[in-house]
């Protein structure tokens, strides 16, 4: 049951199956030149993961935060970010992972 003290335990404890990708972004927010690093892993998502919605949304306990799955093949459609990951995840999705961690470098024009 989601909110419980053993179901919360549950869902936050995911082994990663291997880093995918490290991105470097290089962006100014507000007049504010920035340099963020960003890790991502491939998961896998056991049954115990809470079901998502009609519309992919999973529940959260935390209403400022909304979780969505999305499928792989759409991705382009939805406006996400980091937005390289629009690009990659199909490509790397259809090789299964199979290529070593990326170091992937985005800067603002």
């Amino acid at each position: 049951m989601l909110g419980s003290p053993d179901a919360d335990r549950e869902f936050l404890i995911r082994e990663p199956e291997k880093m995918v990708y490290v991105h470097e972004n290089f962006y100014t927010l507000k007049r504010v030149r920035t340099h963020e690093v960003g890790f991502y892993f491939l998961l896998d998502l056991n049954s115990e993961f809470p079901r998502p919605d009609p519309h992919g949304y999973i529940p959260s306990r935390e209403a400022h935060i909304r979780m969505r799955l999305l499928p792989v093949a759409r991705l382009s459609a939805f406006p996400f970010m980091p937005a390289f990951l629009r690009d990659e995840l199909p490509r790397d999705a259809a090789d299964l992972f199979s290529r070593p961690t990326r170091h992937l470098v985005s800067r603002e024009d």
